[in-house]
Formats: C-alpha cells, sequence, structure tokens
C-alpha cells in the first residue's frame, strides 16, 4: 500500500529521507494537492517494469487497431 503525503507535509519532509524510503524499502509515496493524488515517489525498478509493460501494451494495441 502507497504512503500518502500532501504538499505542504513534503515541503518540511527530508528529501533524501523519502528517497531512502523509496529505494530501500520499497515503500510507493503518493504525493497529493488538496486530497488530490498529483504525483507518485516509486523505486526506479518499479518504474521500468512499468514502463516496459506500458510500452507492450501499446504496441499490442497499435497492432490491433492497425496504428
Amino acid at each position: 500500500m502507497a504512503r500518502l503525503t500532501n504538499i505542504d507535509a513534503l515541503r518540511s519532509q527530508n528529501l533524501g529521507e523519502l528517497i531512502r524510503r523509496v529505494h530501500q524499502d520499497k515503500e510507493d509515496i503518493v504525493i497529493e494537492d488538496q486530497t488530490m493524488p498529483v504525483a507518485a515517489l516509486i523505486d526506479i525498478n518499479k518504474y521500468q517494469l512499468l514502463t516496459e509493460v506500458l510500452d507492450r501494451a501499446e504496441g499490442e494495441r497499435n497492432v490491433t487497431t492497425g496504428a
């Protein structure tokens, strides 16, 4: 489960500590602006996997639609 934080709270937190938690502890952090999710901090390995999956899905969609 992702940890939620808002933009104001993020300003007061140590960015290095957040990055350590994301990378070492594999903790996802969702950043909210007035209760609306606007961004996420995720480990680079998860990001790479996600982009690979999305690229494959996009390629399959293009083959199916003939684009």
